[in-house]
């Protein structure tokens, strides 16, 4: 079967022995953490805010560590948009022209 797959023998043993560094399994953990945390804030958070809470509970870890575990992970924060008050006077003098029947908002 090794043949078949193209791997050697001392290849195949090593793969097999193999338990994960202190280090990935902290990597692990981190990203657990940070869906945890994505999915409590309703997939809103970004990497700073996930960063803060993260840092809140005691882990030492970076808003750019966390940014790239993010994007590792494949999840991204919802950003909401504003309404500026220039879009609703616009959104008023829409709605305004539309009750008094005219087509146009340059009709006076």
């Amino acid at each position: 079967m090794l043949r078949i797959l193209g791997v050697s023998r001392s290849g195949y043993n090593a793969f097999r022995k193999h338990t994960p560094s202190a280090g990935q399994m902290k990597r692990e953990q981190r990203m657990a953490e940070i869906g945890t945390i994505y999915e409590e804030s309703h997939k809103i958070y970004g990497a700073p805010k996930i960063a803060a809470k993260m840092r809140q509970k005691g882990d030492r870890v970076s808003e750019r560590t966390v940014g790239k575990y993010m994007k590792e992970i494949g999840i991204r924060a919802c950003y909401r948009k504003q309404i500026s008050m220039a879009s609703l006077q616009k959104a008023d003098r829409t709605e305004a022209c539309f009750l008094q029947g005219s087509r146009s908002h340059n009709n006076k």
